[in-house]
């Protein structure tokens, strides 16, 4: 059996001046370019007097989308599937991203999509038991951290409350998003990344106080950073939940053929 492949198409750009100009500054460009992608799957091949079906049994691929990025996850017919796919984004007028598009083996390599990181990695434990693993990437936790810095490099003349909520309505949003996967250990580094800030802004903040009276005042339990009011957002306790698989069970866009 050949070996598993996987296309990561990038962002699928217009050709003309006009509707690059609608892309880069006209809202409903975006649903444009999901309207674009959801006809190049469904109505795609049927110039050519095939059906999406058959052109998935040729290329024994499925297709993965999400607005207008998507994931073709192919058995040994990636290359062909990525031509068919160039040959459609032509005839609707879009051109693919060639840097933010690339062929991948499963089995080797993992890619990033949307602010995840998909790859294969041998179970801990075990000496030959491979999954595929899904977490937060590298760049999104970077992101994350770069928000968290600057939200902490703030004017010091602000009360401690402030700085709290805002942090706490970006660790919620974030960890919320990214709990449907592998991301504890990213959400225990979070957590101690953020506390070294706040504790950093403090140290700034009150330059002649102690470290005991910092965390007299600062803390809830004599550790974590909270006042009378609010209290620092635990990425850290968020539960996480793993992508439950369900092979055939999950219900296909396209009707039967059969």
């Amino acid at each position: 059996m050949k070996k598993p492949e996987l296309i990561d198409v990038g962002w699928l750009g217009p050709r003309d001046e006009m509707d690059r100009a609608s892309h880069c500054f006209g809202k409903c460009s975006e649903c444009h370019e999901i309207i674009c992608v959801e006809k190049a799957v469904t109505d795609g091949p049927s110039t050519q007097g095939e059906t999406t079906e058959m052109l998935y049994e040729a290329f024994r691929a499925h297709v993965v989308s999400y607005a207008d990025d998507f994931v073709i996850l192919s058995r040994g017919h990636a290359e062909e599937a990525l031509a068919w796919t160039t040959a459609v984004m032509t005839r609707l007028g879009l051109s693919i991203n060639e840097a933010k598009t690339s062929v991948k083996d499963a089995r080797r390599e993992g890619f990033d999509f949307l602010g995840w990181r998909i790859q294969r990695h041998r179970k801990r434990g075990t000496s030959n038991t491979y999954y595929v693993y899904v977490y937060p990437a590298k760049k999104a936790l970077n992101a994350a951290m770069a928000k968290i810095k600057a939200i902490c490099w703030q004017n010091t003349n602000q009360p401690l409350d402030v700085l709290l909520i805002r942090l706490n309505r970006f660790l919620r949003g974030w960890t919320a998003h990214f709990r449907y996967g592998c991301s504890s250990a990213t959400f225990n580094y979070l957590r101690a990344y953020t506390w070294k800030r706040v504790f950093g802004w403090l140290r700034r903040k009150h330059r002649h106080s102690t470290w005991k009276q910092l965390r007299r005042r600062n803390t809830s339990d004599g550790w974590w950073p909270a006042t009378r009011d609010v209290k620092l957002f635990n990425p850290a306790g968020v539960s996480t939940m793993r992508y439950l698989y369900r092979g055939t069970r999950i219900p296909s866009p396209w009707p039967s053929t059969a």
